[in-house]
């Protein structure tokens, strides 16, 4: 989860989603199915029931069926393209799932990524992608959000008059 102030509760659409590698990492990692999920939430720490977290259902914003990640040195960003750009509305908390069928650990390599650890709960994980529930915990991943600015809508000085 990242949270409003984070984000500078400012809307957004954004179109891409990056971390930072560690030195520790290993150079590649392959995950099947990989899906990132996008929402938004009103908690400020999250359940371990993952469902109880969304403020409305996830939208898939990235997937792939067979995400080959190689030749990864540390400090080293890998950037998500997103299918679509997410409207961030500003307000809420942001909220992400990200999933793969397989190992917990990739059979390439482990990809480890900067994170600190906060005094809420921030992440919930599960080495099931069908399970209902999960681990809580307070590591946050260090996330970098691309986006652009969501515009007014373009009115008429007549439109906005006749708006009152």
């Amino acid at each position: 989860m990242v949270t409003s102030d984070e984000l500078n509760n400012k809307a957004m659409n954004i179109q891409s989603i990056s971390v930072r590698v560690t030195a520790a990492s290993s150079s590649e990692g392959l995950y099947d199915y990989f899906v990132l999920l996008m929402g938004h939430t009103s908690l400020s720490s999250l359940t371990a029931t993952f469902d109880d977290n969304w403020a409305t259902s996830g939208t898939e914003v990235f997937t792939d069926a067979n995400l080959e990640i190689t030749g990864l040195s540390g400090d080293q960003l890998i950037i998500f393209e997103l299918s679509e750009s997410f409207p961030y509305d500003g307000s809420s908390n942001l909220l992400m799932e990200i999933a793969w069928n397989g190992p917990e650990f990739s059979p390439g390599g482990s990809i480890y990524t900067w994170c600190w650890i906060d005094s809420s709960i921030r992440t919930v994980t599960s080495g099931d992608t069908s399970s209902s529930t999960g681990t809580p915990g307070s590591i946050c991943q260090m996330f970098k959000v691309d986006y652009t600015e969501q515009a007014l809508d373009q009115m008429t000085f007549a439109g906005i008059k006749g708006s009152f």
